[in-house]
């Protein structure tokens, strides 16, 4: 983390093993933006330089699509840095991102302690087993990319879930991680709470 994310200043925390602060910024050049915000849109591959700076990938080889979104684009909307504080436990359980000036007024996606979701955790995007910290703060920028582009459009660019008892049980297998970000089986976890919900029709 400190080779790849050098402003991102680590610091012991008792409550969640480790905490990492510091600035982030997502897009520091505006060439190819529109192409870079398409192959967000499509989950292509993108290219993460160092401090989670988001590139388009030069060897792509897509045809990128134009939306009806990116009328609203303005490329200076995306130069921005943003002040971020990471927590991981260095277990089973997701780390936690926490962005300065975004919230519940006015974010998207947000866990109601304030941190962002940049993922469903069952959708196995990032695994304690074999990823890092680097690898969620590539996460955390493509959410921010998403949030300027929410903030100047309405449209959320990367892909979106419900949070109902039953789009879960429709989405998320037993043996799948829980979408709670615990780390634990979602058959062990809450499977039976979104159970009970989609019986009530929630």
């Amino acid at each position: 983390m400190a080779a790849f994310c050098p402003d991102l200043i680590y610091r012991p925390d008792p409550e969640a093993g480790g905490s990492w602060s510091g600035p982030i910024t997502p897009i520091k050049s505006t060439e190819r933006l529109l192409d870079l915000l398409d192959d967000i849109h499509h989950n292509n591959a993108v290219y993460m330089a160092s401090g989670a700076e988001l590139r388009h990938l030069r060897a792509c080889g897509k045809t990128h699509c134009k939306h009806p979104w990116m009328e609203g684009i303005q490329p200076e909307d995306f130069l921005r840095t943003f002040d971020a504080r990471i927590t991981y436990s260095g277990g089973r359980d997701d780390p936690r991102c926490w962005i300065t000036g975004i919230d519940l007024t006015n974010g998207r996606h947000m866990w109601t302690d304030g941190s962002i979701c940049p993922f469903l955790s069952s959708s196995n995007t990032w695994n304690w087993m074999v990823d890092t910290v680097t690898d969620f703060a590539g996460h955390v920028a493509v959410f921010l990319v998403s949030w300027v582009t929410f903030q100047r459009t309405g449209a959320w660019i990367v892909g979106e879930h419900s949070i109902s008892g039953t789009y879960h049980l429709n989405t998320i297998r037993p043996y799948d991680l829980c979408w709670c970000r615990s780390g634990r089986k979602y058959r062990k976890c809450h499977m039976r709470q979104d159970q009970a919900l989609a019986w009530r029709g929630r």
